[in-house]
């Protein structure tokens, strides 16, 4: 999981994406087939929606098991059910445009599909580079924000810093539009957004950084019966890691 110096790098390099996307829909007007929504909607349901709903259940019922021993999580079961039932629906919404402001989103923006440039001396962080863009989307970069905030950063940087984040992503996104000369993104409305994709958030939290967070714990148990030199092959003086 990241730390604020790499979030911030890396938010650098989602901005600079997101801005290229608003100036190429000025030049080119069309580009429909890049924007449309390839797995939240209508046609998906059959497939995706048992899978969305699956882990709001399983945490639900983590949870019932539990409050035999922790009681006042007993009032969370409820609403967890109820959300696995509407969550397909919300995200559909969600995924549309939903404002002034939309930009082609990355879709899968978290630590696996982004490159990190170290300087080789002092280990500073420089620069960022962003892979695998198979799910983008056409609507508010708080999307791409949210997924990134709720998979990718550690604890303490998303339990205390995330404003902070979403305030150098502004920072830098504004800075490249008006570089382009084009109209900025005001803050009220990147807050109007953030606030509109809670539920995306939600999502993020049941099913992406849960994966991500057993991911990590598979890969240390597995590192704790490799031998040493495994670990110093982690370390390899390559300049772009992930």
């Amino acid at each position: 999981m990241l730390d604020f110096e790499h979030s911030v790098v890396a938010l650098e390099a989602l901005a600079k994406f997101h801005a290229g996307s608003v100036a190429a829909r000025q030049i080119h007007k069309k580009g429909k087939s890049v924007e449309e929504e390839l797995f939240f909607k209508e046609s998906r349901r059959k497939t995706a929606e048992d899978f969305m709903r699956a882990p709001f259940l399983y945490l639900a019922q983590d949870l019932l098991n539990s409050s035999c021993h922790r009681p006042e999580l007993q009032k969370y079961i409820g609403p967890l059910r109820h959300l696995g039932d509407k969550i397909f629906d919300m995200l559909i919404q969600v995924s549309k445009p939903l404002g002034p402001f939309n930009v082609l989103n990355h879709g899968d923006f978290w630590t696996n599909n982004i490159l990190f440039r170290h300087d080789t001396v002092t280990g500073e962080v420089l620069e960022a580079k962003i892979i695998d863009f198979q799910n983008c989307r056409y609507t508010t970069p708080a999307l791409d924000l949210q997924y990134f905030l709720m998979s990718s950063v550690n604890e303490h940087v998303r339990e205390t810093l995330s404003n902070e984040l979403v305030d150098c992503y502004l920072q830098a996104l504004n800075k490249q539009l008006i570089a382009l000369g084009l109209p900025t993104l005001q803050k009220d409305v990147l807050e109007r957004d953030m606030a509109a994709t809670e539920c995306y958030s939600l999502y993020c939290a049941t099913a992406v950084l849960a994966t991500v967070i057993n991911e990590l714990l598979l890969f240390w148990q597995l590192l704790s019966m490799t031998p040493v030199i495994s670990i110093v092959e982690l370390q390899s003086p390559a300049i772009w890691i992930r």
